[in-house]
């Protein structure tokens, strides 16, 4: 742990034990680059936001220890169909139903993705978000927060119209606190010296809603094993941008360039 890790802690206050600490934190995620995107392209037919955005929020409960945590839906947001114009609209999210389980102690961890074709196994080693931690500050809920950047990779699409999907950094930001000493946070991230309670990733907004702290033992389960079916982070990362670039629109317009 960083000189800097340290003085966090100790201005942070008296943090819970590290040792006996466990409970269960209920994010918001919010798909912003998705809802950026149509805001664009359908303003002019769905007009204001406030119906079908919410087809684009998702809650996801982390359940944690000292060592370990498992991120999993946590329950469906009633949404409702935009009607409009005599016209009745359905927003499609982009992000498949997904656990996560992590392991500090092994150093691994296993995601599983659900969508309605299949099943998805991606297992790794823990990710390094090459975290640098800033001195801002601020109060979220009853925690004291600090900031910290990091950079995460990811597939990168432009129009289809315009080209092929690369692999390519994103900056992250997130919000931490000292006070609940666990390296956890919503979906993939984690790692800082405390638990992210809010979490921007250029494309996706985490948001804390609620916590829960236990000073006792509580069952927060293992990865399980499926090194037979799983694939490794990068590879997967890259099965999905070649997926992408199937579309015949994006070969088309790469051919042309």
């Amino acid at each position: 742990m960083t000189r800097l890790a340290i003085f966090l802690l100790m201005i942070a206050g008296a943090p819970l034990s590290a040792q006996s600490i466990h409970g269960t934190a209920v994010y918001r995620m919010v798909e912003e680059s998705a809802i950026r995107d149509i805001k664009e392209k359908l303003s002019d037919l769905v007009g204001p936001l406030s119906g079908w955005a919410q087809s684009l929020h998702h809650q996801y409960a982390l359940d944690f220890s000292p060592q370990r945590a498992y991120y999993h839906p946590y329950r469906a947001l009633k949404t409702e169909p935009v009607k409009q114009r005599r016209m009745r609209i359905m927003i499609m999210s982009s992000n498949a139903q997904r656990q996560i389980y992590t392991d500090r102690t092994a150093g691994r961890w296993v995601m599983i993705l659900e969508t309605s074709d299949e099943t998805v196994y991606v297992e790794d080693s823990l990710l390094d978000f090459r975290w640098r931690i800033l001195p801002q500050k601020r109060k979220i809920g009853d925690f004291i927060a600090f900031k910290a950047e990091g950079v995460v990779t990811r597939v990168k699409c432009p129009p289809r119209d315009s080209g092929l999907c690369n692999l390519d950094t994103a900056r992250i930001t997130a919000w931490f606190t000292p006070q609940i000493p666990v390296a956890f946070g919503p979906a993939i991230y984690g790692g800082l010296p405390g638990l992210i309670l809010e979490l921007q990733d250029g494309r996706n907004h985490y948001y804390l809603e609620k916590v829960t702290l236990e000073n006792k033992a509580s069952d927060v389960p293992a990865p399980p094993d499926h090194t037979a079916k799983a694939v490794r982070w990068m590879e997967w990362l890259r099965s999905r941008r070649d997926q992408q670039n199937d579309d015949p629109r994006r070969r088309r317009a790469a051919s042309q360039h």
